[in-house]
């Protein structure tokens, strides 16, 4: 119930920033959104789901996600090499790791 309570309350605060005008905000608002509603739903694609979290930051969460894109053989992974969405994790070890195990460097 924590959780829900500061998940809420940084939503209010995301949300009255986007109403200030700041673009990050607002942009970081709706992802936070597509984000939610990727994680309700068993039928979405774990690589997404990295996508957003690696977006807004959370870099240990977004390269858990990846993992499980790749143990679910995810069609998307082959582009996580040039993904713009995935850039804030190309210096993680954990990330070259996962390049490495889809192929796409030796």
């Amino acid at each position: 119930m924590k959780g829900d309570a500061v998940s809420a309350a940084a939503e209010v605060r995301l949300r009255d920033r986007a109403e200030t005008g700041e673009p990050r905000a607002l942009l970081a608002h709706l992802h936070e959104q597509q984000l939610a509603s990727l994680l309700s739903s068993p039928a979405s694609d774990p690589y997404v789901v990295a996508q957003e979290l690696a977006w807004l930051g959370r870099s240990d969460e977004a390269l858990h996600w990846l993992g499980v894109a790749f143990e679910q053989h995810s069609d998307s992974m082959p582009l996580m090499g040039a993904d713009p969405m995935l850039a804030s994790l190309r210096k993680s070890p954990r990330f070259a790791d996962l390049l490495h195990r889809v192929g796409l460097i030796h």
